[in-house]
């Protein structure tokens, strides 16, 4: 896991399936995700830690978080 430098945690209702397609789609470098037992099937909420190779690629998981997350003014 060296390569993979930077890392992010990242809380969702989304499920990890989601999550997983999203980043192989929106990432330029490789990535994996941590969660232990967040992975299971069924928890509402998934604490997630997702480590990148290239610190630009954090910037797309925040895109995702803030179209996940309702606006209030």
């Amino acid at each position: 896991m060296s390569r993979l430098a930077y890392d992010v945690r990242y809380n969702t209702d989304e499920s990890v399936e989601h999550v997983t397609s999203w980043l192989r789609a929106h990432c330029n470098g490789a990535w994996q995700l941590e969660g232990g037992n967040a992975l299971e099937k069924g928890q509402a909420w998934k604490n997630l830690k997702v480590y990148f190779e290239f610190e630009s690629d954090i910037g797309e998981l925040c895109r995702l978080a803030s179209s996940n997350r309702p606006h209030t003014a």
